[in-house]
């Protein structure tokens, strides 16, 4: 049986400028060649916009933190009212020999 390479053929149809049938088998080929090039470029743009948003997520969940630390500090370390109330046995007045 007598077999034709199919690319030794093809390669002197095109130096022959003759033209150039695609075989079932080959537009198959192309076909999912392209399909899967077209996949990977919608794969890269989602996981681009993936990263983004979670970068942007991140950095508001860390100023969210940030900021509810600095106001419990401030509500509970910082505040002079809070962490001296007046009726805790502490002198509110002096009195210099004036009774009243």
């Amino acid at each position: 049986m007598l077999r034709i390479d199919c690319d030794a053929t093809r390669r002197a149809a095109v130096l022959l400028d003759l033209p150039v049938v695609v075989t079932k088998k080959e537009r198959r080929r192309m076909l999912a060649r392209e399909h899967y090039q077209r996949q990977q470029v919608r794969r890269a743009a989602r996981d681009r916009r993936r990263r983004r948003r979670n970068i942007v997520i991140g950095i508001i969940l860390v100023a969210a933190v940030v900021v509810g630390v600095g106001w419990l500090l401030k509500a509970k370390v910082f505040d002079d009212e809070a962490a001296a109330p007046a009726d805790a046995g502490a002198v509110s007045s002096v009195h210099r020999g004036v009774t009243p």
